[in-house]
Parts: C-alpha cells; structure tokens; sequence
C-alpha cells in the first residue's frame, strides 16, 4: 500500500510562484482535462486565490512515469495566469510541466503524465494555479515501482539486471577477456561492517550475473577498490596487502582464472601499500605510484605519494623497476592503455588534493610524455566517479553532472552533460548515503552502478544493486 500525502500551502505573492521551480519545460504530455480559456465563474463578494475542489491524486505509477491530476473549482474569481505541476525527487530541485492561462470552464481537470522518472523512487509532486490575488499549491508524495524488466531506458542509459550479491562499498571492479567483475568491499549494513572477499561475474551478453570463486584470503587483506587488478592473457592479477595489526607487512600477487574459476598464489610484491595505478602493455603489467604510509599503518591519513614504476612479467613472476614517474608524486590516479601506449590521469596528492594532467607511457623505451591537461582537477580514483575507455576516448565523470573526456586523435578534451543515471543516484534509503559510483568499460559501453555508505555509524539498509549500461 502507497501513502499519498498532501498538503495546502497559500501564497500571497505572485513572486513566490515558481518557488518550487528549477526551470520550465514543455508539458511532456497533453493534460487529460481541457485548459482553454472560457467563462470567468464568478464569486460572490471580494476575489480570493484559485479554489482547488479535489487535491492531486496519482495514479498509473510505474517504474519510469506516472499521472497526476488535481479538479480546480474555480478561479476565484480573477483568471488563472498559470497553472501546472513541478516534481522532483524528494528533496531534490524540481522541474516544472507548465500548462499557462486557463479561466475554466469550471470545475476543471488538469493531468499531466510524468516521465523519465527513476525506478523506486520517491518523488514530491506539487500543483500551482496562479491569478492576481495569489497562488494555490497543493502537494501529493509518491514512489515508483521497482523495475519490471532489464531494457528499462532511464535517459539515454539502460537499466540492466540488478547486481545480485550482498550490499557494499568500496568494491573492487574490473574487466576481463569481455565481461565485467565485481570484487570484495564492505557490507555496512551490518554491525559492525563486514568486509567482503566474494567475486562475482557479469556476463553482458547474457545479462546475467554469476558468483565465482572467491579470493582465499582472510579478511585482513582489505580487499577494496585500492586493490590493484591486472588483466593480462586472459587471468586477473591482483596485489593484496596484507594488514599485521597496525602496521603493513607483507604484499602477496595472486592470479584468477577464469576458465578454471580459481585462484593461485604466486610470489611476493617489491612494495607495499594500495592506492596505485596499473596498465597492462605488451604481455606486462605496469604498476604506477601508490600511497605509502608514513607511520607504516593503513590509515586514510599521512599518506605519503610514490613515483616508483615496476614492470611485471606474468611467465616468470619477476618485478623490474623501471624509471620513476616523471610527475608529482601521486596515489589514486586513473590508468588506461590506448593504441599501445599507456595512459595515467589525475590522482591525489598527500593532503588528498589532486591534479588535472595526463602522462603517456611508452613501455618498450621506458619514456613518459606529458598531454593536454583536464579543464578541472580530476581526483583520486577513489573518491569521486570511475574513468572509461570507449571508442577511442578516455572520459572521466565526475561526482556530479558533469563528464569529461580526451580524443587521443585530436589530443583535445570536451565537456558535456552526464546522463541522469550517472549522477542521480536513487535514494539512498535508512541511515544510508551515497558514497559513489563505478564506472568500468567492456567493449563499446560503459557499466555503471553506485555504492553506499553508512551514516553515523547506523547499518545502511540499501543494496547497491541497480545497475545501468551507457553507451556513449
């Protein structure tokens, strides 16, 4: 059973009209009633603000879209000026379905069709109707359905099916031989947290998640997004670091294969610490930067920024260190491999400022090129969005409305507008807040979900499950 509530809320100002307003926009739909100007209804004695006769009503409610209608009783005696609807998610800035001048005839039926709205979500509708003395508006609160099927669109991105597995953040994704995989994090909708090391697979042909193996290790490995992962001839690299109390001890390789959905140890690391960037050039893994404890513990403070670079090879399990970063040292940067070549982008400094150059890296000479800078700052990859790598173009979305992205070709960046889904997370439910989203490329779209976090200590009751698919 929904809950509908409204309210009645009288203004005395035409200025207050368009409180609830972002900006106006075509009605999306014809009104089921008629609002042509007609016959004034007159009013015995002084003229008051318009009368509404029913309060807004919603129906037809489904995942993406819904009708809202409300029944004017009158004008109150001077003509109705404006009149429509704004909605918003709740407590979120709204948009406005204008229906201009009506005068009746009385008593009218206004509807309106609402669409591109998001999949269980609650949303706060109001109407407005406004003459000369003042404005009615009048509230009614809803949520739309769950999604009933995986091709839902929601703005140029498509919905697809909901990651199955326990709710997370901090989660570790990557991609391999063309499917995406989802890797360890922390449940915080326990109490205390729980920290994951399950793995689980995503097949976009199919739709279709799977669960597989998960990485054998002991929850002190702190199997997070600050995990490094390289995919190199078919298998997943990755580094863990290992926790001894307070103090960092011990970096182990272990290597997925996917064919035999198993996980193998293989030697030690040269270095410890996470936070680092990887590319894979040539048959080889590169390992670029990192945060370095100062105190030796692993604490989101006195993180001390590397330059070192070390080469991998998988046939013989040997590190080779390679020239040192050219740039400011730096933690959390955004890696990717284009025509050869390999890219690193942004990070963060040690007081978790950041940086808006890109570095090319030629691996056969050991040789760093600096590009065009980003137009912004771009973060450590930990804290703010994901970058992707499609058709020929790097992009980075921010934690925001905002993407930009490099054309290797032109060796020039653009700015655009992000689709909603990108940044619009859906509501973040009890004791929960958004802390991000992942973004990560397999063949020519992106993949996106977001992640929550804990507030105030309270168990986050939200999954992280809705899952979209962008193709630029």
């Amino acid at each position: 059973m929904r809950t509908r509530l409204f309210s009645l809320v009288i203004f005395t100002s035409l200025a207050i009209a368009l409180l609830h307003c972002k900006k106006s926009e075509p009605d999306p739909a014809t009104p089921g009633g008629t609002t042509p100007p007609g016959s004034n209804t007159s009013v015995t004695g002084a003229a008051t603000i318009p009368v509404v006769k029913t309060a807004p009503a919603i129906t037809g409610i489904a995942s993406t879209s819904a009708q809202v209608s409300v029944v004017l009783g009158s004008n109150g005696g001077e003509a109705i000026t404006q009149h429509g609807y704004t909605y918003a998610e709740t407590g979120k800035e709204s948009k406005q379905v204008s229906l201009g001048a009506t005068s009746g005839p009385f008593p009218l039926t206004v509807t309106a069709k609402l669409t591109n709205l998001l999949p269980n979500t609650a949303y706060t509708v109001y109407f407005f109707a406004v003459n000369k003395v003042g404005q009615i508006s009048m509230k009614v609160d809803f949520k739309t359905e769950a999604p009933t099927s995986t091709t839902v669109s929601t703005g140029g991105v498509v919905s697809k099916a909901n990651f199955p597995g326990q709710s997370r953040r901090l989660s570790r994704v990557f991609t391999l031989n063309g499917k995406l995989y989802v890797l360890g994090g922390t449940d915080e909708t326990k109490s205390p947290k729980v920290e994951l090391n399950d793995l689980w697979e995503y097949d976009p042909a199919q739709d279709k998640w799977s669960q597989k193996a998960a990485l054998p290790v002991t929850n002190g490995f702190n199997v997070s997004y600050t995990l490094p992962v390289m995919s190199i001839g078919g298998k997943a690299y990755t580094m863990l670091t290992l926790l001894g109390g307070a103090n960092i001890t011990t970096s182990t390789m272990y290597v997925y294969d996917p064919a035999a959905d198993k996980w193998t140890p293989k030697g030690s690391v040269p270095f410890i610490g996470n936070w680092r960037t990887t590319m894979v050039l040539n048959g080889k893994g590169y390992v670029v930067g990192g945060g370095y404890s100062k105190t030796g513990s692993n604490t989101a403070t006195l993180i001390e920024p590397g330059k070192a670079v070390y080469e991998y090879d998988p046939t013989t399990d040997k590190w080779t260190k390679k020239k040192d970063f050219p740039g400011e040292p730096r933690f959390g940067a955004f890696g990717a491999v284009y025509n050869g070549k390999g890219y690193i982008m942004g990070g963060s400094t040690e007081n978790f400022g950041s940086f808006k150059d890109l570095w090319e890296y030629d691996a056969v000479a050991d040789v760093w090129t600096q590009k065009t800078a980003s137009p912004v700052d771009i973060q450590g990859g930990a804290y703010s969005g994901k970058a992707y790598l499609v058709g020929g173009k790097l992009t980075f979305v921010q934690q925001a409305d905002k993407y930009f992205t490099y054309d290797f070709a032109a060796q020039a960046w653009t700015t655009a507008q992000a689709p909603d889904a990108i940044y619009r997370a859906p509501a973040g439910g009890a004791g929960c807040t958004t802390y991000q989203f992942q973004v990560e490329s397999v063949g020519n779209s992106a993949y996106l979900f977001h992640e929550y976090r804990s507030v105030s200590g309270t168990p986050c009751t939200n999954l992280m499950g809705q899952f979209w698919q962008y193709t630029p």
